[in-house]
């Protein structure tokens, strides 16, 4: 894959908050995850931490393993798992995608402190915030709990909650502070005191030097291996069997994808070998002439 300097720089001065690398570099500051976390769900928060690195924002966006999002807990134990969903994607992957991320959010950490009964469950929240509608409805907000199908109003109220923001839906039922957060997400300029932070660390990532190479670099790459994936997927899958054609696919693209990376000196062969769960001996012989 090769950039066009001009056009790389235009594209680089286009990048958003809704660059999904951009949105994990910005809200991995606690103070901009707090204050989202705190318009969304229009509470206050004393403290928040974002988690470990390993566990908050791994590039590695070919495998189930992706993490371009992030995970972080307050002061009272209650998980958060926010990503920023640019592309768009149907509702039933959303959803399924949430459920994953519920189960894969008790798994990060001691949901339930050994020893302690199962009341004492910690809350969890899986927030994807869209720069489309991800349901078609309108809405700027869409939360869901789990309901009794024979009485909606018996509620489960297990703690989990999945909520989806619509940056392009009707703010009219929301707060002033998650309207701004919206509307500037979806393409507008910041409006008040918080979107104008954002969007100064957003300008800041997009200049300092490398890094604005880096973020298009990326982009471009998660792109390029979606579409090397699925071709060559479709065309081993003819062959040998559709399953074993896409895990085939997945792996050559993912494998290109990294190598062009540690070429370019985004990341080293360590880091490209242990996004793929091999040794560096290994990645090296599976990467051949592509390094």
């Amino acid at each position: 894959m090769s950039y066009d300097n001009e056009n790389t720089t235009k594209s680089i001065e286009n990048i958003t908050i809704t660059n999904s690398i951009m949105f994990a570099l910005v809200m991995s500051n606690p103070a901009n995850c707090k204050e989202m976390i705190e318009r969304i769900l229009g509470i206050k928060i004393v403290k928040l931490k974002i988690a470990e690195s390993e566990k908050s924002i791994t590039l590695n966006p070919f495998t189930k393993g992706t993490r371009l999002d992030i995970y972080a807990e307050d002061d009272e134990g209650t998980a958060y798992d926010i990503e920023m969903q640019a592309y768009t994607s149907t509702s039933d992957i959303l959803a399924k995608r949430s459920r994953a991320y519920l189960s894969r959010l008790d798994g990060m950490r001691e949901a339930l402190p050994k020893g302690e009964d199962y009341g004492k469950l910690r809350k969890s929240y899986i927030i994807f915030v869209c720069s489309y509608d991800p349901f078609g409805l309108g809405l700027a907000k869409y939360e869901f709990a789990t309901f009794c199908t024979e009485n909606k109003d018996l509620e489960l109220k297990d703690g989990a909650r999945r909520i989806f923001l619509n940056a392009k839906g009707d703010t009219k039922t929301l707060s002033d502070e998650l309207a701004n957060l919206l509307k500037y997400i979806g393409g507008e300029e910041p409006s008040d005191e918080y979107t104008e932070n954002l969007n100064t660390e957003v300008i800041k990532y997009r200049t300092d030097e490398g890094m604005g190479d880096a973020l298009m670099t990326i982009e471009g790459l998660i792109k390029d291996a979606s579409r090397i994936s699925e071709a060559e997927g479709e065309a081993r899958g003819r062959k040998e069997g559709i399953g074993i054609g896409r895990a085939e696919g997945i792996g050559i693209g993912e494998l290109s994808a990294f190598c062009r990376m540690v070429k370019s000196g985004i990341i080293s062969v360590k880091q490209a070998a242990e996004s793929m769960n091999i040794s560096v001996g290994e990645f090296r012989q599976r990467a051949g002439a592509l390094l």
